[in-house]
């Protein structure tokens, strides 16, 4: 990652409503975090997994490392806004008892201005919807909870 890149990222970071990003990339380790003073820290990137995209604004769950407790649960690829539906007036896009596949798509994620499709890992039945529409999400964290027993 060169250093063009790093300050492109900061200009679209400060732009958008996200407080906190972590990015890896390329072996760098990128944290920001917007408070009284934005601070940047970057280092070799650890063996933590990153999101994968799946096709133009697309990401797929990738869930790693030892915060896998939660078995059932689909988490955020990425930091951002998490929203139920496309639009505030459309329909949303899971409902708590609804049966959903493997591609599926479960929700959206807004980080720096893009709008990222969350897709469903497995299939299943919908248990429980965790995040709020609207609320930040954290990478990693439950979005819904999807029961194995279909």
């Amino acid at each position: 990652m060169e250093l063009k890149e790093v300050y492109e990222l900061w200009d679209r970071f400060e732009q958008s409503a996200v407080a906190e990003l972590d990015l890896q990339m390329h072996g760098v380790e990128l944290h920001l975090k917007k408070a009284s003073q934005l601070a940047v820290q970057a280092a070799p990137a650890g063996d933590r997994g990153l999101a994968q995209t799946t096709g133009p604004d697309t990401v797929e769950t990738d869930t790693v490392g030892p915060d896998t407790a939660d078995k059932n649960a689909v988490k955020a690829p990425l930091i951002g806004v998490f929203y139920h539906a496309a639009s505030p007036d459309a329909e949303p896009f899971v409902k708590e008892g609804q049966h959903v596949k493997k591609g599926d798509v479960i929700g959206i994620i807004e980080a720096m201005k893009m709008m990222n499709e969350v897709v469903c890992d497995r299939d299943g039945i919908v248990t429980k919807i965790c995040a709020g529409n609207g609320e930040a999400v954290e990478y990693n964290e439950p979005l819904i909870e999807v029961s194995s027993n279909v």
